[in-house]
């Protein structure tokens, strides 16, 4: 499978031998959380395995989103620069209502944005595809994922650091 590698089963039984799939070491997302006081951006290898991080602080009033996108922009270049791995996306997680069908920013009071097309500007600003979410949504998945909601069907997740917010699964969804 491509972005992957096959390695024959190493057990002495009879028959043919069995095929482990591994998640490739060459190949990465970023993953970029915009908080009000920091960005955190990381590589992030197939599995979950973090590869490198950085971190930058930020005061509150310096969050023009195209300043943010240039920060982000070379955090992530910083990374790159660093690592042989291919990078086939990013991830940002933002502290605000966040519209799924593009990414849209509708409403980040704590960044002072309002509808600000971040996802574009800061694909246009990588040359590659950005997705963004709500911070407390995608916290929620993270946990759901592979955190301590693992096997839960109803999860209740809450962030708060300068603001307060919430994600949800109920039954599963």
């Amino acid at each position: 499978l491509p972005g992957e590698d096959v390695v024959l089963g190493a057990g002495r039984r009879s028959g043919r031998p069995s095929l482990v799939v591994t998640p490739r070491h060459d190949v990465a997302v970023l993953a970029v959380a915009l908080d009000v006081d920091r960005i955190t951006a990381a590589l992030v290898g197939l599995g979950g395995t973090v590869l490198d991080r950085r971190a930058r602080q930020h005061q509150r009033g310096e969050h023009d989103s195209e300043r943010v996108a240039e920060s982000v922009t070379q955090m992530c270049a910083e990374l790159t620069a660093r690592s042989d791995a291919r990078v086939f996306g990013v991830g940002v997680s933002i502290p605000g209502a966040v519209r799924e069908r593009d990414g849209l920013v509708r409403f980040a009071p704590n960044l002072g944005w309002t509808d600000e097309p971040f996802a574009q500007m800061l694909g246009r600003e990588l040359r590659m595809t950005v997705v963004t979410g709500n911070d407390a949504d995608l916290g929620a998945r993270a946990e759901h994922l592979r955190g301590a909601a693992v096997g839960a069907n109803d999860v209740a997740y809450i962030a708060g650091s300068v603001g307060i917010g919430g994600g949800f699964f109920v039954g599963g969804a």
